[in-house]
């Protein structure tokens, strides 16, 4: 099946974005192993999202309850769903 020049470049973005949507959600495990990139968790003592996503929450969207990280394995929290939104719009930034 041959695609037009738009499905090409259609099926372009929509591939890239969901390569950085991955690489971003992942984040940031490959930066474990190394150190000189790892500042963030040591400079917070704290999961680098632990504190973008807050900070996010409370600034543009005017809600200080994703400040409560709690692991409850479900991953429908606020924090969650706050971080999705997050790297949602990070990859739509990268992808241009």
């Amino acid at each position: 099946m041959k695609l037009n020049s738009f499905g090409e470049e259609l099926l372009k973005y929509v591939v890239l974005f969901f390569f950085i949507y991955s690489v971003l959600y992942i984040f940031p495990f490959p930066l474990n192993s190394f150190t000189p990139l790892y500042f963030f968790e040591r400079i917070f003592d704290r999961n680098t999202w632990h504190v973008i996503v807050p900070w996010f929450s409370e600034t543009f969207l005017n809600n200080s309850d994703a400040l409560h990280v709690q692991n409850t394995g479900s991953g429908d929290t606020l924090y969650d769903f706050v971080r999705c939104l997050l790297i949602g719009i990070l990859v739509l930034c990268f992808a241009q």
